[in-house]
């Protein structure tokens, strides 16, 4: 089935930008609450190689060069799943060497040691060293868990990112105003296309304004606040004298959250792009106004490895989790969250559920593809939990391992694998597209 969106490059939080990938939704049903899929990607994907945003010299030239991994072919296998709802895919504001980073989301000590933190305007980056095949080979090898030297990938370093300071609820702000930015394009083109069909008569080309019931946010760029209710700028202005009073005066957005989420949120974070959603959970005392527009929170395949993510929370943040009832799901391959004995679970992952368990946050781990690393390419076995994290999960009954103890224990559903190459998409797939 072809599946067409849109790509626009917008502002977000403090004008810093990043690409979005857009398709409304391409069924509709009565009875059907339409929702926000907002994906955040990971390592290695980029637009494919043969594509018009390469073809124009859109994107840098460390491109994706198996159509199975591009951001081409991730938006067809999420777009599939989600048909009546609206489909945000967003880009990483960093591409290094096969690494991606949402450094606009994320402040600095969050921010993976793998890429070089600073903003890009929503173009990758690609700062090549040596051969393009050791590269590509360093981004697959990070995928899968192995180690890879400072050889293979750029580093973050404390000078580079001085200048980036600790912004309060970054991601929240960030996402907000991502959204309001696409919002307003979005309208823009809707209005030029009625206008273009009714022969540029305005009046019957208007757009009908979006109610403004709702919550209202303040957003300040100065201090860094962010609140549902305000009262005129007395507490963010510099006291000291009228001159900074006048100088120092914090510029606000104000933004009132039915104009740009006008329906429920569903976050998905693949690999690399889970920083993202731990980053949000982490923000939830400063922002938890935001959880209610959340429907719920997908985590697929992130490898809980605390040199690449974040995965403390504080207290007072899990207690506003608690109050939300944010449905939170987890699905995972082997490689990324069982130990080198292959009979336990990590202990990044079993400390996370722990803790999320411990103030009763509704989470639901899965662990699927038991067994099977042999037949299926690891880096395709990672990708295929695109294919397989919705639908009806299936318990395998039959392993007794001590793995399956382990899982037990914390509540891990192990789910039923495929037993046929055959059926695993993406190794069919890359083994297809070479053959062309």
């Amino acid at each position: 089935m072809p599946i067409c969106f849109s790509v626009y490059n917008v502002a977000g939080y403090n004008d810093k930008y990043n690409t979005i990938l857009y398709r409304e939704p391409i069924l509709t049903r009565e009875d059907y609450e339409i929702k926000y899929i907002v994906f955040f990607p990971g390592d290695y994907s980029n637009f494919f190689s043969n594509s018009i945003y390469t073809s124009l010299r859109f994107e840098p030239p460390c491109e994706c060069t198996d159509y199975c991994y591009s951001y081409e072919a991730l938006f067809w296998v999420i777009s599939s799943k989600y048909l009546y709802d609206h489909i945000v895919f967003v880009k990483p504001s960093i591409f290094s060497n096969y690494f991606s980073t949402f450094s606009n989301f994320l402040n600095f000590p969050d921010i993976s040691s793998g890429v070089t933190a600073q903003n890009r305007n929503g173009h990758g980056s690609c700062e090549a060293k040596g051969d393009r095949d050791n590269l590509a080979q360093g981004g697959r090898d990070m995928l899968i868990g192995r180690h890879v030297s400072n050889e293979t990938s750029t580093q973050c370093s404390y000078e580079t990112c001085a200048n980036n300071k600790i912004v309060a609820a970054k991601s929240i702000k960030h996402l907000l105003c991502l959204l309001l930015s696409l919002n307003k394009r979005l309208s823009e083109n809707r209005k030029k296309d009625r206008s273009n069909f009714y022969n540029g008569d305005s009046t019957n080309g208007e757009i009908p304004s979006f109610s403004t019931e709702g919550t209202d946010v303040r957003i300040c760029n100065r201090c860094d606040k962010i609140s549902e209710k305000w009262n005129e700028d007395k507490n963010c202005m510099n006291q000291e004298d009228n001159e900074k009073k006048r100088n120092d005066q914090c510029t606000h957005v104000n933004i009132n959250i039915k104009e740009i989420i006008k329906s429920k949120l569903v976050l998905i974070g693949f690999s690399k792009g889970c920083t993202v959603l731990f980053s949000l959970l982490r923000e939830a005392n400063e922002g938890n106004f935001f959880l209610s527009h959340i429907d719920s929170i997908y985590f697929l395949d992130p490898g809980f490895n605390k040199k690449i993510y974040n995965t403390t929370i504080e207290n007072s943040a899990l207690e506003k989790l608690a109050q939300s009832n944010l449905k939170i799901y987890i699905h995972s391959t082997p490689r990324q969250v069982i130990d080198e004995t292959g009979t336990c679970i990590h202990d990044e992952l079993a400390n996370f559920l722990k803790v999320l368990k411990q103030f009763s946050i509704p989470i639901s781990p899965f662990l699927h593809y038991i067994n099977v690393e042999k037949l299926v390419n690891p880096l395709s076995l990672h990708f295929e939990i695109l294919i397989d994290f919705l639908g009806d999960i299936y318990e395998d009954p039959k392993d007794t391992s001590p793995l399956l103890r382990s899982c037990k224990e914390m509540q891990i559903v192990i789910c039923r694998s495929k037993t046929c190459v055959k059926s695993f998409v993406f190794e069919n797939w890359k083994k297809t597209s070479l053959l062309v």
